[in-house]
């Protein structure tokens, strides 16, 4: 008698289908939201267009210069797949 039992989930077969999509661009970043220096999450925002996430990224730049911000906040400019 097998006391021991684990149930698998395995695929036998499935359909694929082309469906509509867009290239899409994120820009993400460490936002602080307390006082000490552990305290960050990370946030996102998606673009259309390339030229406009490279923007947000420069913006984001030019508003740590702005505010003397020393630490690195890791903007980070991504093409999804």
């Amino acid at each position: 008698m097998n006391i021991i039992k684990k149930i698998n989930q395995i695929i036998t077969g499935y359909v694929t289908e082309n469906v509509e999509g867009a290239e899409v661009w994120v820009v993400s970043w460490n936002a602080r939201y307390g006082s000490f220096h552990g305290e960050w999450e990370r946030k996102a925002k998606a673009f259309m267009v390339k030229k406009d996430a490279e923007a947000f990224c420069q913006s984001l730049e030019d508003a740590k210069k702005l505010l003397q911000y020393t630490e690195g906040i890791g903007i980070r400019l991504e093409q999804q797949k």
